[in-house]
């Protein structure tokens, strides 16, 4: 099974093609856009991140209780 980081990473990569070949002309724009682009990532990355810690955490909260 994929990674949600994997999704993430293939998206985004995606996105670059399009941004590159849409600013193919215009290099200062595409290294803006190509930015973007990375910072997204970085953000979207750090939100699975974030749910992923959150989600074990409520998970070990619950079966402690039950355990107990």
């Amino acid at each position: 099974m994929f990674t949600p980081n994997f999704y993430i990473d293939q998206f985004q990569a995606t996105k670059k093609i399009v941004a590159d070949q849409i600013f193919k002309d215009q290099p200062e724009l595409q290294s803006v856009a190509v930015n973007f682009i990375d910072t997204q990532t970085s953000f979207a990355k750090m939100l699975v991140d974030n749910s992923i810690t959150v989600n074990k955490l409520i998970w070990a909260k619950l079966t402690e209780r039950t355990t107990q």
